[in-house]
């Protein structure tokens, strides 16, 4: 049994130096919970996007020039010719986050300066507002300290 240690060091330590060709050293980065089936792939700083979308033949469903990332729906081959690309500096699956509207307490009777923090849409100041959501834990722990010279500059 002695003699077999060595062998199967070697074994795995060539494993690990030359990989199988059908494997990709590429590791994508998993969703938990539901995904989407789409995949982000995020470039590296230098690459321009739109040369790098051309050269790749990949279908860019959503393009975030801001993250210098782009997603789409893409087959196992494409990921795979991604993944072996020196421009992409990581591939991700797309998630779905979801939130339960049970975890945040609602004030429908909320002024005007809290209800625009969850407004979908700009407020006009003589409407009636939508409610205001938020964490029942929002605020806790927080310390406020107001410092006021005593002035009146008006």
């Amino acid at each position: 049994m002695r003699s077999m240690t060595p062998f199967l060091a070697a074994i795995t330590i060539i494993s690990l130096v030359f990989p199988s060709p059908g494997l990709s050293a590429c590791q994508i980065q998993s969703s938990k919970g539901k995904t989407t089936g789409r995949h982000i792939v995020k470039l590296k700083p230098n690459v321009k996007m739109s040369t790098f979308l051309k050269s790749a033949n990949v279908n860019a469903t959503f393009q975030w020039e801001d993250l210098h990332a782009f997603g789409g729906e893409m087959t196992q081959s494409e990921i795979a010719a991604l993944c072996n690309n020196d421009d992409v500096r990581s591939i991700s699956e797309d998630g779905v986050f979801e939130t339960s509207a049970s975890t945040y307490t609602v004030q429908k009777d909320a002024r005007w300066n809290l209800a625009r923090l969850t407004a979908s849409h700009n407020l006009a100041a003589d409407k009636r507002f939508p409610p205001y959501y938020y964490q029942p834990s929002a605020g806790a722990g927080v310390d406020i300290y107001i410092l006021d010279t005593g002035k009146f500059l008006g």
